[in-house]
């Protein structure tokens, strides 16, 4: 059972100067305790707390360096204006905490449970978050630098005005998370689950999505240099709207129903080897390289899209292709056959000698 702090300590905690100086920068050592002091600016170095109790504790402006936390509950504990640098939270539990103003460096968090957390203007600097589990947590403004989530699982997150660089989640569960008003360089996911996510008025080099199952996200006034999509078992609902590609990849996707692009423009459009059902592409236009190539295409709308020197290529089309007011400028055919197909074509045009497609 835990017990309150020794009573020298209680006392030496109501000078935080002469405690720094007398025990914490040398390491302060606790196991099975309950705190309720305020550590407001405690200096702790390779110190230890394992099986703590910690509840509506303030850790603002502290200093933490190298540091373990084991099997800590932090219930409405502030780190607000702290500076945490090579500490490692194990099996840890945060309860409606606030990470704000702080900066994580060099930081791991294994195996821990975040609810409620709340971290507003937070910096998080090479660190690694395996087996991490939020719920209804809210996040930014800030940055993630150099930082990945392995294994984790989000539920209701919210990422607001965070600029991520070299950003990773891997192997991890996100449902109902919101990526917006985001820029940085570089964000992925690999092998993970997405469900009911949406990014929003996101401004970034390169999104990826690799050898993920995606489940009904949003991507609206998206604009990236580079979006990948790349060997996705299985998509499931992907809009995208009003939002810009310089490049945009999709390759080796067996299983991607109801895609949605509208009112977007997409340079450098290649969708290669995959599966695309119920597939539209409306009000959008598409130029630069762009190609379809070996697809096996379940139902195509180009609805007022307008396609430059794009290229078709060993595709099979079926179940509908609509081309009502869509401008084809010098598209190539290649190889393209069609099932049984329900077709439409009001208002295309044919410019610069494009190839046509056929009513079978």
């Amino acid at each position: 059972m835990a017990d309150e702090l020794d009573p020298a300590e209680r006392a030496w905690l109501q000078d935080m100067d002469a405690f720094n100086e007398r025990i914490a920068s040398r390491g302060w050592h606790l196991r099975d305790k309950i705190v309720r002091e305020n550590l407001s600016h405690i200096r702790l170095h390779n110190s230890t707390m394992d099986s703590v109790d910690i509840r509506f504790v303030e850790f603002n402006g502290a200093s933490i360096n190298d540091s373990q936390f084991t099997a800590v509950y932090f219930f409405q504990t502030k780190f607000e204006g702290a500076r945490i640098t090579g500490a490692v939270f194990t099996n840890c539990r945060f309860d409606s905490t606030s990470f704000s103003g702080a900066v994580f460096q060099d930081c791991h968090f294994v195996d821990c449970e975040a609810e409620r957390l709340t971290a507003r203007n937070v910096t998080f600097l090479r660190c690694t978050f395996e087996a991490f589990s939020d719920d209804s947590g809210v996040v930014g403004p800030g940055v993630f630098e150099e930082s990945r989530f392995t294994r984790s699982a989000l539920h209701n997150t919210g990422f607001h005005g965070m600029t991520f660089h070299s950003v990773v989640f891997e192997g991890s569960s996100l449902d109902l998370v919101i990526y917006e008003e985001l820029k940085g360089d570089r964000l992925r996911f690999e092998a993970s689950t997405l469900s009911q996510c949406a990014f929003g008025q996101f401004d970034f080099e390169t999104l990826a999505f690799e050898r993920c199952t995606i489940r009904g996200i949003s991507l609206q006034d998206v604009h990236c240099k580079e979006l990948n999509i790349q060997a996705c078992e299985s998509i499931e609902a992907l809009s995208i709207a009003r939002s810009t590609f310089e490049n945009l990849v999709t390759a080796d996707c067996p299983m991607f129903s109801e895609w949605t692009l509208r009112e977007s423009r997409l340079m450098n459009f290649a969708v290669q080897r995959s599966h695309v059902a119920y597939w539209e592409i409306t009000s959008s236009q598409i130029s630069g390289d762009s190609r379809i190539a070996e697809c096996q295409i379940a139902g195509l709308n180009l609805t007022g899209s307008a396609l430059t020197e794009t290229q078709f290529t060993g595709c099979d089309i079926h179940l509908y292709l609509v081309l009502n007011e869509t401008a084809l400028n010098g598209v190539r055919l290649n190889g393209i056959t069609y099932g049984d197909v329900r077709f439409s074509d009001a208002g295309v045009s044919y410019l610069n000698d494009s190839d046509r497609f056929l009513a079978p």
